[in-house]
């Protein structure tokens, strides 16, 4: 299960847990604190891996207008 974070619209109280897919736009999850329903997810900034890429075949092999030190961007 995925990881969400939800926000209370009555007590503005913020939570994280584990929930299914189906309660990802938290309509029919309640607040833990005050008991609220229609809570509101919180997006944030995630992490991501970045690597590098010499020469990617969309490219043909070769450096692109797109791409630059050998680094493509597609």
């Amino acid at each position: 299960m995925p990881s969400y974070t939800f926000s209370c619209p009555q007590c503005h109280y913020r939570f994280t847990g584990l929930f299914a897919m189906k309660d990802s736009e938290g309509k029919d999850l309640v607040c833990p604190k005050c008991g609220a329903r229609g809570l509101k997810r919180v997006y944030s900034a995630s992490s991501g891996l970045v690597t590098k890429v010499k020469n990617n075949s969309a490219c043909g092999g070769a450096v692109c207008p797109t791409c630059s030190g050998g680094t493509c961007n597609l």
